[in-house]
């Protein structure tokens, strides 16, 4: 009789050990698949960088009469003007009531900054090589560059992307593009560089 019931009572514990083990095995389970679902929600969510807030933008004008020595006062071409902070800018041609700008700059919150100013009433003029007054090239207001004895340099359009200066030429149906850097741009000075390559001119 005591075998029997000893046999029975072996029977439930190894019964009561089997079920034990098996709902620890299934909360695992479950713990492990909601960390997993926890995890692939965390992933979805987007992270905003100060980068993506504070983008760089772009704005053309004219400078106002409500010009400071470290504001601008952009009167832009639809009449709307932006007063923009200038004290960390790079600015290209100096800045003059009346004259035409392409700045770029960010939204703060409490300000804009420009990071960088490019006068294009200085910029649309006639080039030649420092050295060379017979070679060099007109950048005209709406895009079009008249190049004349530049050897392989025959540019015929331009335009400012992202502060830099592209000069392309489409003769014979093909296009090339060269990327210039502003260096240096004054009333009687334009120094830009691209590649291997630095072009010293002056103002004719």
């Amino acid at each position: 009789m005591c075998n029997l019931i000893n046999l029975r009572m072996k029977k439930f514990v190894s019964r009561f050990f089997v079920l034990s083990l098996l709902l620890v095995t299934v909360s695992c389970v479950e713990s492990n698949n909601k960390q997993k679902e926890q995890e692939e929600k965390t992933a979805d969510v987007e992270v905003n960088t100060p980068q993506d807030i504070h983008s760089v933008l772009e704005a053309v004008g004219s400078i106002g009469d409500g010009t400071s020595m470290n504001v601008l006062e952009l009167v832009k071409e639809n009449g709307d003007t932006l007063d923009i902070v200038t004290t960390d800018a790079k600015i290209f041609g100096g800045l003059e009531c009346g004259q035409k700008v392409d700045v770029f700059y960010n939204n703060f919150e409490d300000e804009s900054g420009a990071s960088m100013i490019i006068n294009l009433s200085v910029l649309q003029n006639t080039w030649v090589l420092d050295g060379n007054p017979n070679a060099g090239f007109t950048i005209v207001e709406d895009g079009v560059v008249d190049t004349y004895n530049m050897k392989d340099r025959n540019y015929n359009h331009w335009k400012i992307d992202m502060g830099a200066l592209l000069m392309s030429s489409d003769y014979s149906g093909t296009l090339k593009v060269d990327t210039f850097h502003l260096q240096t741009l004054s009333d009687d000075s334009l120094v830009i560089s691209g590649g291997n390559s630095v072009l010293k001119m002056v103002r004719r």
